[in-house]
């Protein structure tokens, strides 16, 4: 488990090689699927060179699951399990590739049983680099939920800021609103008070003017009336 995985690929393509013969190497272009999710696998795919991508479809898409975390052996848990393809197996990259059947593994196995230990410690080493990947991808999504829960908290606390601002500037503009009717209002009003206040003042002069120009006599205007005379007694003798 130590050892380095090129070299675990070389020796179980060796051993498969010693039982079955030369193996072909199919040199895949980039974009091409080996292994598609819920079809049945029937060989798993030994990658000498390139990367391959598995990919996970859901409701809102496909999802990248594993990149440089899938391994060497593509397929292999699924015919284990003789089930379908658990993910989407792609070639990222130009990929060179040994195609190995359920039947050729199963033959080489029980013709060198040392094949089996090198092709079960080179499984275990994809196996712990996804479930790593796959621990690492949890960590990451409780963190981004604490994220989203304290973003929405600040969210909820910038919204309340927001209605309480637009509050204050709906009351901003109601007071503005009636200032400028006020002003309206006066200005309405003045117009005509002004107007009166000029007629006032005209009629003011016009009457100080005729007064001024009216000849002034010696008793007062109007004359005072005469007061009434007490009658005559009679001086006749009774």
């Amino acid at each position: 488990l130590d050892r380095d995985e090129h070299e675990v690929v070389m020796e179980l393509l060796a051993g498969v090689e010693r039982v079955l013969g030369q193996r072909p190497r199919l040199v895949v272009p980039e974009g091409i699927q080996l292994v598609t999710q819920g079809e049945p696998v029937g060989a798993v795919y030994l990658v000498l060179d390139g990367q391959v991508s598995l990919h996970r479809d859901s409701s809102r898409g496909e999802v990248l699951a594993h990149l440089a975390t899938s391994g060497p052996l593509i397929g292999l848990v699924s015919l284990a399990r003789a089930e379908d393809a658990f993910f989407t197996g792609e070639t990222e990259t130009e990929a060179t590739l040994v195609r190995l059947t359920t039947e050729q593994l199963q033959i080489v196995i029980s013709e060198d049983p040392s094949i089996g230990s090198t092709l079960t410690a080179l499984a275990i080493r994809s196996l712990t680099r996804r479930l790593m990947r796959a621990e690492d991808l949890h960590l990451q999504n409780a963190m981004l939920a604490e994220d989203l829960e304290a973003q929405k908290e600040a969210l909820a606390a910038t919204l309340e800021d927001l209605r309480a601002t637009r509050a204050e500037l709906v009351e901003r503009a109601r007071f503005a609103m009636l200032g400028e009717l006020s002003a309206g209002i006066a200005h309405e009003l003045n117009n005509p008070v002004t107007a009166l206040v000029r007629a006032a003042k005209h009629l003011h002069e016009d009457v100080d003017a005729a007064l001024a120009a009216r000849p002034r006599r010696g008793r007062r205007w109007p004359a005072p009336s005469p007061r009434p005379r007490a009658p005559r007694r009679s001086s006749a003798p009774s």
